[in-house]
């Protein structure tokens, strides 16, 4: 891939930025499009040039959902407009050896993989794979604002009487939750999350994830949270596959925050494992369990992410601390938070598998070896209080044992 050429069966980056200079409201009205009118439009289009404004794309390749990747420069990614490549720590706990036995990078992309058309699904050296952000997607929402937020907010829904005061439950309260939380300070945390896929509809809002939160709340900004898991949201990826993300905000969720690499905030060191990407596997009713690891830890003025694994080679990328500033995040975590969250305008989605946590093994989805990082880099076994404000529709059970350490089900079917 050392020279440029075409993509097969997908619409070469060049003609896409060039397309988008010149795209009209009319063309994505016709596709359906929510968008609020033309100022909100122009605002989603000029988000979307300046995004990618002066990007070298050496090769694009789509993931199994449909959804397209572009190779682009490592230190030419909007991440890294304003900030200089950090290099991935080890994370306290990981072996040496098993740093030394896996020098390069993991994860779902390598050169002998093709996609749908033929493509290879890995980059150059020196380039990281971006998911394609569109028009089309953009035009989902109905704002720009919209489209950076976790999800559109419900401000008329009440808070529930188990949301505990400084978490993503108070200052989310659109959104429903069944997780299990611990008050202590902390560098990060480490979760192997059980993937599933469940139904959601293609409406606005609308998604079911399961997730791991670092947390800590500002006197002046509310919470804080770096965010991370798996995620089925069909509205803004186009399909129903449970797909890898993240996710940050500064304020309570007010004027800060976007997922995973749709901004300029998270900055992408693997060329292996991109964020939005569907996930190959998920898991089967009283069949195989899928799982994938993901690490949150804080080194060195980053927040970094790991998935797969805990040697550098499963860096996936980092937040810079700068972003929250002045809040707490910028050196510490208060809390650790693990679970399950539905969000929808009218009837929710099913949670995990959509079972309840009684269910158990292959039938409920869980969480564990749960662990968390505590202020001398000491990766310590978590001690978590289960929350299930919504009992009627999604439940959690926290247990400890020997060979899962702490961990838990949730789930359910909604409603």
């Amino acid at each position: 891939m050392a020279r440029k050429s075409p993509p097969k069966g997908i619409r070469p980056f060049d003609d896409f930025y060039a397309a988008l200079k010149t795209a009209q409201p009319a063309s994505y009205q016709e596709r359906g499009a929510k968008v609020r009118g033309l100022e909100a439009f122009e605002e989603q289009k000029q988000h979307l040039l300046d995004l990618y404004a002066g990007i070298e794309v050496r090769h694009s390749f789509q993931d199994p959902s449909g959804q397209i990747f572009d190779c682009v420069p490592i230190a030419e990614q909007p991440a890294l407009r304003r900030e200089s490549l950090a290099e991935p720590p080890e994370v306290p706990g990981a072996e040496k050896a098993a740093a030394q036995k896996a020098p390069t990078q993991t994860g779902p992309l390598h050169e002998t993989r093709l996609d749908a058309h033929g493509n290879a699904m890995s980059c150059p050296p020196g380039f990281v794979p971006l998911r394609r952000i569109t028009l089309d997607e953009l035009t989902r929402f109905e704002t720009l604002s919209h489209f950076r937020r976790k999800s559109p907010r419900h401000p008329d829904r009440k808070r529930a009487p188990q949301e505990a005061p400084g978490s993503p439950e108070e200052a989310n309260s659109g959104h429903e939750y069944a997780h299990a939380r611990q008050a202590v300070r902390n560098l990060g945390a480490t979760t192997m999350l059980n993937v599933w896929s469940p139904s959601v509809a293609d409406a606005s809002s609308t998604f079911s994830l399961s997730q791991m939160w670092v947390a800590a709340t500002s006197p002046t900004r509310g919470v804080q949270t770096v965010e991370a898991g798996w995620q089925v949201y069909p509205t803004k990826y186009g399909h129903t596959r449970p797909v890898l993300f993240s996710y940050w905000t500064a304020d309570a969720y007010k004027n800060t925050g976007s997922y995973s690499t749709e901004q300029h905030e998270f900055v992408q060191h693997s060329s292996t494992c991109p964020l939005g990407f569907a996930l190959d596997h998920a898991s089967l009713s009283h069949g195989a369990q899928a799982e994938i690891e993901v690490t949150l830890l804080f080194s060195l003025g980053n927040w970094w992410l790991f998935v797969g694994g805990s040697t550098p080679a499963h860096a996936i990328g980092y937040y810079p601390a700068s972003l929250f500033g002045p809040g707490p995040l910028t050196t510490a975590a208060e809390t650790v938070d693990f679970g399950g969250e539905t969000c929808a305008t009218e009837l929710f989605p099913p949670m995990g598998s959509g079972a309840f946590a009684a269910r158990g093994y292959k039938e409920a989805a869980y969480q564990r070896r749960i662990s968390y990082f505590d202020t001398g880099r000491a990766a310590r076994m978590a001690d978590l209080a289960a929350l299930q404000a919504w009992p009627a529709k999604y439940t959690i059970e926290v247990q400890r044992s020997p060979d899962w350490g702490e961990f838990f089900f949730f789930g359910g079917p909604g409603g």
